[in-house]
């Protein structure tokens, strides 16, 4: 996923920033998950629910790459 973000915007992100977006954008699903887990039990779509939204949290902040990595 890293080299697919840098081979696609090469003059936007070098291979760090783009391993540190991938990992954030993981990191915000599953870490969202494992807290709906904690708090609600092997609930799947309540899980799958809890990484949308920690998706779009992190999402919200990798927006500012394009921006302030040009």
């Amino acid at each position: 996923m890293v080299e697919a973000l840098v081979e696609a915007y090469p003059d936007e992100l070098d291979p760090i920033i783009a391993a540190a977006a991938v990992g954030a954008l993981i990191g915000g699903a599953q870490a969202a998950a494992a807290a709906s887990y904690e708090r609600s039990g092997p609930a799947e779509m309540e899980q799958l629910e809890a990484a949308r939204r920690g998706v779009d949290l992190t999402m919200k902040g990798l927006n500012s790459l394009g921006s302030e990595h040009a």
